[in-house]
């Protein structure tokens, strides 16, 4: 069975307009940033193997630089939470690719549905062998920002998009490799202040479900 990094849910701000969130003043443009990924559902290619695979080691699975949080999302302002934001799912990228979700338990409550989620399909995939190649965000750009969210503490909730490279998916049980072609997402992320941002929920959905362009 083939386990998607991608998960939905019912965060707020994912259902917002791009003119929904230019009423409230709070668009913020973020230079593009690379690193991160989910994953697409969409049409995938078989390509069977005979010989089980074996994981390659991490720097083969996210030959990128490990997320370093930006000087900005130390700040308590808006432009902090939305720097926090886009660490965030940048995190969550190398986390998925690399199979360990301690990454995200540092920087996200231990409560969170997403968090719990996420930590049960990285187990699954060290369970069965199975792994992402070329699994990566590039280009994200900050839409909006919205304040408040579901968790009681939640001061900000923000929305970016991301494009995600053509991946594969490695079945460790079957061989079979699935082919994701390239996709564009929505992340979302609503923090908290606790001496710093934590995150309380994340979520990521097909950008067409939300913009029609």
């Amino acid at each position: 069975m083939k386990r998607s990094p991608r998960l939905i849910g019912a965060l707020a701000v994912l259902s917002l307009s791009a003119t929904t969130l230019a009423a409230c003043g709070e668009t913020g443009a973020a230079e593009p940033t690379s690193p991160p990924t989910t994953v697409a559902t969409t049409q995938v290619t078989e390509e069977p193997t005979t010989v089980k695979p074996t994981v390659p080691p991490n720097d083969v699975l996210y030959p990128h630089p490990v997320p370093e949080m930006p000087p900005e999302a130390y700040e308590h302002s808006v432009l902090g939470a939305q720097a926090f934001t886009v660490y965030f799912l940048e995190t969550y990228a190398y986390a998925m690719s690399i199979r360990d979700a301690q990454p995200l338990k540092d920087i996200m409550l231990p409560e969170s549905e997403f968090l719990i989620a996420v930590t049960d399909n990285i187990d699954w995939l060290n369970e069965t062998d199975s792994y992402y190649l070329g699994y990566h965000f590039n280009d994200m750009v900050v839409n909006g920002t919205l304040q408040g969210g579901q968790h009681p503490e939640a001061e900000f909730g923000t929305q970016v998009t991301i494009n995600i490279p053509e991946y594969t998916y490695v079945d460790g049980e079957s061989g079979v490799q699935d082919v994701v072609p390239a996709e564009r997402y929505l992340g979302a992320a609503e923090v908290v202040w606790r001496d710093g941002w934590v995150v309380s929920q994340g979520d990521f959905v097909e950008y067409s479900e939300v913009y029609n362009e």
